[in-house]
């Protein structure tokens, strides 16, 4: 750091005295000249030469360890004020124009911070209100799905029945999203069996199978490995959910383990190449999104984030109409604490 400010404090120095260093070496090509062409008394003028390059020679050296003194504070008091740092009282201030500055610069830095402040505060409050909301219309969602269970059996209830299923889903992912930014703070790292947490999510969508009679192909399944079992079962229910979503009536999902990857396999529409790359981007619906006008496009992105940070892989490979396959990769690299 200290080179490079030195390499470019030199730089703009001899920029900027440019004309200075361009006096200097005309007076001093005059001392050089004058005694040829007057033949005057060459020790004198060398005497004097000699002199006038030791005075320049110090003043430029004092104006450039100036110059380079004062770059230096700066230099230190901008990345204090960036970094929200404190500026020791008993700092010396170098000249009118940097005091100023530096005033400046302190007081945007202030307001940045407040605005910081307010925002953060915002965010904890809304934070609160939609926390508070998902859990006050859990209420009704259970109620509601009480009166269902008491109403004899018809498609009507079935129907019914699975409308409530996405209604929770839906709340639960909201609820989800919102603990994104403290997601490490809700970690429980376990061992887990992967049959367990597939089992409960498919016996959670067994209604949807039957409706739309897709055939499940779900081959025994002897893997475990440490995960957090909440986190970890909001990607599998995503990528089996999207499965149904997108898979016609009388299809097929497939779910195997090949080493240690899991694939999700389903006879569905497919994804275009140009959608394939964009998937799990924030916000990004695409196509078949926007076709079955009910896709947010930020389904695929949680699960992405979630796996980025339980230290895995998502990936999907795809082509239309020939279905999607979604691949989990279980080894684990590295958890992102960040």
């Amino acid at each position: 750091m200290t080179k490079q400010l030195l390499k470019r404090h030199l730089l703009a120095w001899v920029t900027s005295h440019i004309w200075f260093l361009v006096q200097f070496l005309l007076i001093s090509a005059l001392f050089l000249l004058y005694p040829h062409l007057y033949q005057a008394d060459l020790g004198l003028l060398s005497y004097l030469w000699l002199l006038y390059a030791v005075l320049s020679l110090l003043f430029f050296l004092g104006d450039f360890y100036t110059s380079y003194q004062r770059s230096t504070r700066l230099a230190f008091l901008l990345n204090a004020i960036k970094n929200g740092d404190s500026v020791p009282d008993n700092l010396p201030v170098i000249g009118l124009a940097e005091e100023s500055l530096l005033e400046a610069l302190t007081i945007s830095n202030q307001r940045l911070q407040e605005q910081v402040q307010k925002q953060q505060i915002q965010n904890s409050q809304q934070l609160d209100y939609y926390t508070m909301w998902i859990h006050q219309i859990k209420t009704p969602i259970a109620a509601g799905r009480l009166l269902v269970d008491q109403l004899p059996a018809s498609l009507e209830k079935k129907l019914l029945e699975q409308e409530f299923i996405k209604i929770q889903t839906y709340s639960d992912f909201v609820l989800h999203y919102l603990r994104m930014e403290s997601f490490h703070q809700d970690l429980l790292l376990e061992e887990q069996s992967l049959e367990d947490m597939l089992q409960s999510i498919i016996k959670k969508y067994a209604s949807f199978f039957i409706q739309k009679q897709i055939q499940l192909n779900l081959e025994p399944i002897n893997y475990r490995f440490t995960t957090d079992k909440k986190w970890f079962s909001v990607i599998l229910e995503q990528v089996i959910s999207n499965a149904l979503k997108y898979t016609k009536d009388h299809g097929q999902i497939s779910i195997r383990l090949d080493g240690d990857i899991l694939l999700v396999e389903d006879s569905g529409i497919g994804i275009s190449k140009a959608d394939l790359g964009r998937i799990f981007e924030r916000g990004f619906s695409g196509f078949n999104g926007r076709m079955q006008n009910h896709s947010s496009g930020l389904g695929l992105y949680l699960s992405s984030e979630i796996a980025k940070k339980l230290g895995i892989a998502l990936k999907a490979e795809s082509s239309p109409g020939k279905g999607t396959t979604i691949l989990i990769d279980l080894e684990q690299v590295e958890l992102d604490f960040d």
